[in-house]
């Protein structure tokens, strides 16, 4: 293109709207009087960063009225119920154009936008920040990016949705509450959908390998194929609700034992075991256990001297259960490490699984069907099938088998799962977890940093004071 040419595009070309410095005060304050949560600090990098990247001039308000993609964008923030959010920390009617200005109902309907964005895309509450579990290092939304995306979307609607987890369950959760919604009943329902909602969010939306998931208050296992759909369900016992809870988690499934040995916690060896062996020092040998040393060399697998048993109950000397029909742990374990010492397993005591709750662990996951969840694990393993397997299982020795690719699993707690069929069932909040989460709900933005009193004695940190 010659000089001549280049300089007349140039003159024709419209000039770049410049910056609109009482919409880059309004930003810089992070605070809007009028807002139901006025203060917008924490969001204000991510406000600051949104008006950026459209140049600082109005994004949803042009030629004095609000545009196509604003009015749609308020519509869903006055439907946020219907996603188990409230519509309040949204503020989609508070705001009037001819009486708030153009600035500061731009900014108004900025600031709802991105905080409806990290909520249903990632949930109101960081679980990291009030030891909730479920602590991924994985990147999440970003705030600006999207948000900026609205501005000239052709369907806010779907553009918004395709921010929200992607999971089969999640979607019926959601539908199922709008159906309470809409009856304008059952308040407690409605508030347990409401809480299973925001846990779905913290999950993250993509997983290198698909998961297992292990729901506590339904006391159910699930494996998921590449949709994200179950191909696999079991029954599980969980931990006692009583100082044995089994914590909320997420971790990698790295290897797999048969046969393997039951190292005995120190809590249980001294509760538990060492009281039985002063009442009948061949305990040990009558249930098939070994005391060992710190460097897990036998000491012995006869009868416990009076010496013994002063050094298991101090801790120099510990049990461990030798592998077979006997063991605690059934003839299967599945590792992945965590720093709680948890993990599934099998069990000779399967007539618990009859049983409506079965929170009787003292933390570790029992799986009904250990073989079954074993074929899953193995898929990708060459050669093991289920008669290997077995075959496994009848060996004589404990046998490691390391997976190539660690599979995700998630340790989590849903109080309402709703079926295919759209059938709604609940559980009873064994731990209290509901009831933590929803003190910390009923506080209101901004959520970091405030800690309740009853989640100072949360699961997870009970857990770790114990094991």
């Amino acid at each position: 293109m010659g000089l001549a040419l280049a300089l007349a595009v140039f003159l024709a070309a419209p000039s770049a709207a410049l910056p609109d410095p009482g919409l880059q005060a309004l930003v810089s304050s992070g605070v809007l009087p009028g807002l139901h949560w006025p203060n917008f600090t924490r969001l204000q990098p991510d406000v600051a960063g949104f008006y950026e990247l459209n140049g600082y001039q109005l994004a949803w308000v042009r030629a004095g009225l609000v545009t196509r993609q604003g009015r749609a964008l308020m519509g869903v923030l006055q439907n946020a119920a219907l996603k188990g959010l409230d519509p309040d920390d949204y503020d989609a009617w508070r705001w009037n154009l001819p009486d708030a200005g153009p600035e500061r109902f731009d900014l108004a309907l900025s600031v709802s936008a991105i905080r409806y964005i990290h909520d249903v895309s990632s949930g109101k509450v960081d679980p990291a920040v009030f030891d909730f579990g479920l602590k991924f290092h994985q990147p999440r939304c970003d705030l600006r990016e999207a948000a900026y995306g609205l501005i000239n979307s052709p369907d806010v609607v779907a553009a918004l949705e395709r921010l929200e987890p992607p999971f089969e369950g999640y979607w019926r959760t959601e539908k199922a509450l709008e159906q309470y919604l809409a009856l304008a009943r059952d308040v407690h329902r409605i508030r347990q959908l409401q809480l299973v909602l925001e846990r779905w969010r913290w999950v993250p939306h993509s997983f290198a390998r698909p998961p297992i998931v292990v729901n506590i208050p339904e006391f159910r296992l699930r494996a998921y194929n590449a949709e994200y759909r179950p191909v696999l369900e079991m029954k599980v016992v969980v931990g006692k609700a009583y100082h044995h809870k089994t914590p909320v988690f997420s971790s990698e499934m790295t290897h797999v034992i048969f046969r393997p040995y039951w190292d005995v916690p120190l809590s249980i060896q001294r509760a538990e075991l060492a009281p039985e062996l002063a009442k009948d020092p061949e305990y040990l040998a009558k249930n098939d256990y070994e005391i060992v040393d710190s460097g897990r060399h036998v000491v012995s697998k006869g009868p416990v001297s009076t010496d013994m048993l002063e050094q298991i109950r101090s801790g120099k000397l510990f049990v461990r259960q030798t592998p077979g029909d006997k063991n605690a742990l059934g003839l299967i374990k599945f590792l992945f490490p965590n720093e709680y010492d948890v993990y599934l397993h099998g069990t000779p005591a399967k007539a618990l699984f009859l049983r409506t709750r079965r929170d009787f662990s003292h933390g570790c996951i029992r799986v009904e069907k250990p073989e079954e969840l074993a074929l899953w694990v193995l898929r990708g393993v060459p050669g093991w099938d289920l008669d290997r397997i077995r075959a496994a299982e009848k060996g004589t020795d404990s046998l490691r088998v390391n997976l190539a690719k660690p599979i995700p699993v998630l340790i989590v707690y849903g109080t309402a799962v709703v079926s295919p069929d759209g059938e709604v069932h609940l559980f009873a909040d064994i731990y209290g977890f509901d009831a933590e989460l929803e003190e910390v709900l009923d506080h209101g933005y901004p959520y970091s940093g405030w800690q309740p009193a009853s989640v100072r004695t949360s699961a997870n940190r009970e857990l770790r004071r114990t094991r």
